[in-house]
């Protein structure tokens, strides 16, 4: 198997269908970010902002063909939570892959330098997060020129080959 075939592998076995959320752990979270770049957003369902937020989310998700988009819900009891996310995320476009997580401050500051969501960041090919954005000035409008700067991010050429 190539590498890229074992990539696809594991991405696609960690999306989960419609009535399914993936829960993930930290670990998981880091790898899947790390294998599939493009926009990570960070959500929690006691945030209304990021939730609010999370159908521009999916609706760029749709418009950027070329950009992986990713929403993962943080939360205290990710399994308790799971029911809840589905009722928030059934509406929304399947074009962008969600999952559960728990919440851990710590672990968002140290692997994504981010303080708690709302947060969207783009991943580099190399697993890198080279921007982020979040907290209150995180608006549509803002989140529209951060995947756009994401998509163009991504269609760029790795330098050197």
């Amino acid at each position: 198997m190539t590498r890229r075939t074992l990539l696809a592998a594991a991405v696609s076995s960690a999306c989960a269908p419609r009535e399914e959320i993936s829960v993930v752990d930290w670990p998981r979270v880091n790898q899947l970010a790390a294998h599939a770049p493009g926009v990570v957003y960070f959500w929690a369902l006691w945030s209304r902002p990021s939730v609010e937020l999370l159908s521009t989310v999916a609706e760029l998700a749709d418009q950027y063909d070329e950009l992986r988009c990713a929403a993962v819900c943080l939360d205290d009891d990710p399994s308790a939570a799971t029911g809840r996310a589905l009722s928030v995320i059934h509406a929304l476009p399947v074009s962008l892959t969600h999952f559960i997580a728990p919440l851990d401050f710590e672990r968002l500051e140290a692997d994504y330098q981010l303080t708690e969501p709302p947060a969207a960041v783009i991943i580099a090919r190399s697993g890198v997060p080279l921007a982020r954005l979040q907290g209150d000035g995180l608006t549509p409008d803002r989140l529209d020129a951060f995947a756009a700067e994401a998509a163009a991010i991504m269609t760029t050429p790795p330098s050197g080959r």
